[in-house]
C-alpha cells in the first residue's frame, strides 16, 4: 500500500472506518478500513475485500470513485481511495441543497452514466442509493459512485441473503433474495423518484407496511408527473418503467435507460 500521514477522521460506514490522509506525492486521498469490530467476522472480511477488489478492478471512470492502491491498515484490509471533497445526494437533499435542487436532472444524468459504466463492466452494484453518490463541493454537477462491497457479476443472478438498504430494493430481491442489474434499475429509479419529488415511490403508514407496497406486484407507483409540475416527459418515462415490479418487465440495464433519455454516447 502507499505511504500516507494521517490528517483526520472522515466517519464510518456500516463496516468501514474513513480517514482522510496525505500521500507522498501531495494527493489527498481517504483510507477506507475494515472496523476492527468486524474483524473477526468471516461475511464481513469476504465482503469487504470483495469490494476493494472490484473497484481496484475497475478500468478509470470519472464517475467511479478510484482506488489508488489495496493493502493492510494495521492488521486489517484497506484501501486508499479517491478524495472527492463534498457531500452524498443524501445530505445534499436533506439540506436542500440549492446546487442539487436547480441541476437535479443534470446531476441525475450523471449518477446513471456512473452506474450504466458499472454495468457495462459486466457487474451488478446492488447497493444503488443516494449516500453512494458523492458531489463534489463548488457548485459542481458531475457525480462519483463508490461503496462496492455488495457488488456481484450480472450473472450472478441466484438466491442469496439479503443484503443492502431495503428502501431502496427491487421486489425482488426483498422477496425473491435474487438480483440482477435489472435490480440495479430498479432502485436507481427510486432514488431519483425520492429526489427529485421528495417522497418515495411507495409509502406505508410505517416502514414494513411501505416495504410491502413497495415489493407488491398490485401496487403500482404515482406517476411523477402528478407528484412535480414540469418533469421532462423522457425522463418521467425512463423513471416509471424503471419502477415496473416484474424484472423482466423492467429495462435491464442502466445503458438501456440512459437511451430512453436520449443519451446514447459513450460511457
Amino acid at each position: 500500500m502507499l505511504k500516507y500521514t494521517f490528517l483526520q477522521p472522515l466517519g464510518e460506514g456500516g463496516i468501514s472506518v474513513l480517514e482522510l490522509v496525505s500521500l507522498e506525492d501531495g494527493r489527498t486521498a481517504v483510507l477506507r478500513k475494515l472496523r476492527p469490530l468486524q474483524f473477526f467476522k468471516i461475511g464481513s472480511q469476504i465482503m469487504f475485500r470483495r469490494g476493494i477488489r472490484i473497484r481496484a478492478s475497475l478500468p478509470q471512470n470519472d464517475g467511479i470513485v478510484a482506488s489508488y492502491s489495496t493493502g493492510y491498515a494495521g492488521l486489517c484490509p484497506a484501501e486508499l481511495i479517491e478524495y472527492v471533497p463534498g457531500d452524498n445526494l443524501r445530505i445534499l437533499h436533506n439540506k436542500k441543497s440549492a446546487v442539487l435542487r436547480e441541476n437535479i436532472y443534470t446531476i441525475l444524468r450523471s449518477a446513471a452514466k456512473a452506474l450504466a459504466f458499472v454495468h457495462s463492466c459486466g457487474l451488478q452494484h446492488l447497493d444503488v442509493k443516494p449516500e453512494n453518490f458523492l458531489l463534489k463541493s463548488g457548485g459542481e454537477t458531475h457525480v462519483k459512485l463508490t461503496d462496492f462491497d455488495l457488488t456481484l457479476p450480472a450473472e450472478e443472478t441466484g438466491r442469496r441473503k439479503q443484503s443492502g438498504t431495503p428502501a431502496y430494493m427491487a421486489p425482488e430481491q426483498l422477496y425473491g433474495k435474487c438480483s440482477s442489474q435489472a435490480s440495479d434499475v430498479f432502485s436507481f429509479c427510486v432514488m431519483c423518484y425520492y429526489l427529485i419529488s421528495g417522497h418515495p415511490p411507495f409509502v406505508g403508514s410505517t416502514q414494513k407496511s411501505s416495504l410491502k407496497r413497495q415489493a407488491s406486484e398490485r401496487v403500482l407507483a404515482t406517476p411523477l408527473g402528478d407528484m412535480v409540475s414540469n418533469v421532462p416527459r423522457q425522463w418521467e418515462d425512463a423513471i416509471m418503467k424503471g419502477l415496473e415490479k416484474r424484472p423482466e418487465a423492467r429495462i435491464q440495464n442502466m445503458v438501456a435507460w440512459l437511451k430512453i433519455l436520449g443519451d446514447e454516447t459513450n460511457i
